[in-house]
């Protein structure tokens, strides 16, 4: 998978395309990239659908702070049950 990507669409695209109530958070990047905040489509308690900013990273039980996430992007479902970070993940 890759680890980079690029959100060139703008805010009354990703509105129209989204179906979104409220479309606030967005600004165009062209080199995103893990352990920064992207813009993400959720849906809010009224359920509506929403621009949230989240994380980028899978963050491990163990992990005593949240950097450790930004190493961890990709999960392989083949060894999702057996290896860590992920052991006892996706049942």
């Amino acid at each position: 998978m890759c680890g980079r990507y690029a959100l060139a669409a703008p805010r009354s695209q990703l509105a129209w395309r989204f179906a979104l109530a409220h479309c606030d958070v967005h600004a165009v990047r062209y080199n995103i990239a893990p352990g920064t905040d992207i813009a993400v489509v959720r849906l809010s308690p009224s359920g509506q659908r929403v621009l949230h900013l989240l994380r980028w990273g899978l963050l491990p039980h163990w992990a005593s702070e949240a950097a450790s996430g930004a190493r961890l992007i990709n999960a392989r479902g083949e060894s999702l049950r057996s290896r860590p970070p992920n052991c006892g993940r996706g049942r």
